[in-house]
């Protein structure tokens, strides 16, 4: 690495990266550190980067120090001078945890003349011991990266809701439905800048949807609910999908009360559906085939 061709702020961020490393107890710069870096710097560019996306930067700032919870160097945990894997398991070779404190020749743990742990230089480790780090570390690494990706992805859809009422609806709903254990999936491939009817009407057809999907979905062994939002050149496209159990009465699903569960259990769908016969350039459909239950509708006019 040429320091002398990096600016003044990228030097900043690298010092401040190590700062970070140190702080954790690593002994290398890994992307992340660099990530949380240019988080914190003063007058920084991705927080306003951020900012601009519709992402609260303190919000995304504190969820990236969630999932890198790194831990010394290497990305090990340690219980004691023993390394831990992820999941909290010692790391052994032949049933022996792996420990990163020197011991003598009868095998007894070497301290200094203070008491204090000494610990191994890397000459100390056997082979095997290396081998079985190196396995450990890949593992986590691959964890941490998807974790760190599917973060940033989140972001990156929540940031293309330029329409603030429907961003905190989703928001909302997307945090209750984790907290009840279904798998949210969310896509805004392009900017949302406008829902084509009133903003409310639009919010309470989506709380709707969203609301029948996360019931249905719970009746079933791997609960999931995804919604698809789809800016085009004139309009607007919403997909909500959910897996159900069951058959579907069609001819119950639009009466008060029903919905995908059944007679009586219903969440607001003849509700959607009197909103929507206010506006005329809406167009909604709703399919369920092989075990997945989609409602879409359409607003404006297609490209």
């Amino acid at each position: 690495m040429n320091a002398q061709k990096f600016t003044q702020k990228s030097l900043e961020a690298v010092q401040l990266a190590q700062d970070i490393a140190l702080e954790r107890g690593n002994m290398q710069i890994e992307p992340a550190h660099l990530l949380a870096a240019l988080l914190e710097q003063e007058n920084a560019l991705i927080p306003q980067l951020l900012t601009k996306m519709g992402v609260d930067a303190q919000t995304f700032a504190r969820e990236l120090n969630k999932a890198n919870q790194m831990p010394p160097s290497t990305i090990y945990e340690m219980k004691g001078m023993n390394f831990e894997d992820e999941a909290g398991n010692p790391i052994e070779v032949d049933g022996v945890p792996i420990s990163a404190q020197k011991v003598d020749k009868d095998g007894k743990p070497v301290t200094d003349a203070n008491g204090n742990p000494v610990m191994k230089e890397p000459s100390d480790y056997t082979a095997a011991e290396l081998d079985a780090l190196r396995a450990a570390l890949s593992e986590l690494d691959a964890g941490f990266d998807r974790r760190i990706g599917e973060k940033i992805q989140a972001s990156v859809q929540i940031g293309n809701l330029r329409v603030p009422q429907v961003r905190s609806l989703l928001l909302s709903k997307l945090a209750a439905m984790g907290e009840r254990g279904i798998d949210c999936r969310l896509e805004v491939l392009y900017p949302v800048e406008r829902v084509y009817m009133d903003v409310w009407d639009f919010v309470r057809c989506l709380g709707v949807l969203i609301d029948n999907a996360a019931e249905a979905a719970l009746e079933t062994e791997t609960p999931w609910v995804e919604v698809v939002l789809l800016a085009q050149e004139k309009g607007l496209s919403l997909r909500v999908s959910n897996p159900y159990v069951g058959t579907i009465d069609p001819d119950r699903l639009w009466t008060e009360g029903g919905s995908t569960k059944g007679s009586g259990r219903g969440l607001g769908l003849s509700g959607y559906q009197r909103i929507l016969e206010e506006y005329p350039n809406a167009a909604s459909s709703t399919n369920w085939a092989e075990g997945v239950f989609v409602q879409e509708l359409s607003m404006g006019g297609r490209r």
